[in-house]
């Protein structure tokens, strides 16, 4: 590869890709003063390069793609759709309890005494639980005209 590797345990797919492109890209462009110098072997070298680039996007796929089958033989791929899965409903349930329009001030008191206990919703929210906990206050109708 052009200046190095990529991390296939850091970075997915698409991002290996983009990176390879932009390094390629950055090559290509240096050969912008050499074209005005000598036009056929900056030509030659810009082929070179594209042809490279195509060898090391096939490579990038293979690594993935290996890596993909080596996850499913060893049982990794299934644990972390499971993990997803499992990740996904507790989102779900979070967004839900947040959401929930508390009926009494001892409803209220209960759900924020459980979100104060819940670092999903502190600090993984990212606010669309702040966002649908404030929405819960607002009557129903009237939150169409309150914007994110």
């Amino acid at each position: 590869m052009i200046g190095g590797g990529y991390d296939v345990h850091r970075l997915d797919r698409d991002e290996c890709r983009k990176m390879a492109n932009r390094d390629y890209e950055s090559q290509r462009q240096r050969l912008d003063t050499l074209a005005h110098i000598a036009p056929d072997i900056a030509e030659k070298a810009r082929a070179a390069i594209d042809a490279k680039e195509a060898e090391n996007m096939a490579l990038i796929d293979k690594a993935f793609e290996d890596e993909e089958a080596r996850k499913e033989a060893f049982g990794l791929a299934e644990v972390q759709r499971r993990w997803e899965a499992t990740n996904d409903a507790e989102h779900e349930a979070a967004t839900a309890l947040c959401s929930y329009q508390c009926k009494t001030i001892e409803e209220a008191r209960i759900r924020a005494e459980y979100i104060l206990q819940t670092p999903l919703i502190l600090d993984e929210g990212e606010g669309e639980y702040l966002q649908a906990l404030l929405r819960s206050f607002i009557p129903a109708g009237a939150g169409d005209r309150v914007e994110a």
